[in-house]
């Protein structure tokens, strides 16, 4: 089975959200489309503490139960079955989905049969990059939707994450590309 993963489309990472990633709003369209495609849809928010020495390094944004941390409103969520909170250890984020606080990932997608992950959302060089490298550790057949991602900004860290994610076994894919 395949499933689609659709990483952190809150409102904070949105333009004039509290930590905006770039061109953010372009992916929004994609991801409705190829949702379609797929049984199982699964979701991730970031769920950070409003006092975190975290924000001493980013802007405060996704916090717990805040209008920033919901999903964006244009983004067709009604068809997700489960959603993963990760929030920050005080210090870092936990940017792998697989690292969520209120259900294993590993064990979810395991007892659904999954064994093709698609990978979609915000951003390319931390939740996309980490989830991505954790799945595949974990076995699963990963793939990352190109046209789906976006960096906070584009730059050579979002690169490097992009050639990363593909020296560790990730295909990148074009949404046009699925079936």
């Amino acid at each position: 089975m395949e499933a689609l993963l659709i990483c952190d489309m809150q409102r904070d990472y949105f333009q004039n959200g509290a930590f905006p990633a770039e061109n953010a709003e372009e992916i929004i369209p994609v991801i409705n489309e190829i949702s379609g495609k797929f049984e199982l849809k699964i979701a991730s928010k970031k769920w950070h503490e409003k006092e975190s020495e975290y924000f001493d390094e980013v802007p405060v944004h996704c916090v717990k139960d805040s209008k920033g941390a919901e999903l964006h409103p244009d983004l067709e969520s009604g068809n997700i079955r489960q959603l993963f909170f990760r929030g920050s250890d005080g210090k870092a984020a936990i940017e792998s989905v697989f690292k969520a606080e209120n259900m294993n990932a590993e064990r979810l997608l395991r007892s659904k049969g999954v064994s093709r992950l698609y990978i979609s959302g915000l951003t390319t060089e931390n939740s996309v990059r980490a989830t991505a490298l954790d799945a595949i550790k974990a076995g699963f057949d990963t793939y990352i939707v190109e046209d789906a991602v976006r960096p906070l900004s584009k730059g050579a860290e979002a690169m490097q994450a992009m050639k990363e994610m593909k020296e560790a076994g990730c295909h990148i894919v074009k949404s046009d590309n699925l079936k």
